[in-house]
């Protein structure tokens, strides 16, 4: 799993990833994002972001910023959003 130190899984997540850890499903999962500005959501949502994978089953595009993974397998989308506490205030 990839997750950025600003980020946090809501409830939904959590419980849908202890779903499929158990499971042969899935090569990796996609998720929500959901942008937070200053302690609030933000009225956008990313719908499939790639942040869980099987070992083995993932390598990364070779850019030097935002790198993202490719995954050998199948994709599954599962329920709940990585939410992104970025921006805690006017200064930050």
């Amino acid at each position: 799993m990839k997750l950025d130190p600003d980020e946090r899984l809501s409830e939904e997540l959590k419980n849908s990833l202890s779903e499929v850890i158990k499971s042969e499903g899935a090569e990796a999962y996609s998720m929500g994002l959901r942008l937070g500005f200053m302690g609030r959501p933000l009225p956008v949502r990313w719908t499939t972001l790639v942040r869980v994978w099987r070992t083995g089953r993932c390598r990364f595009s070779d850019t030097n910023v935002n790198e993202y993974p490719i995954i050998d397998g199948c994709v599954a989308q599962i329920k709940g959003d990585i939410e992104h506490h970025n921006s805690p205030d006017l200064e930050h």
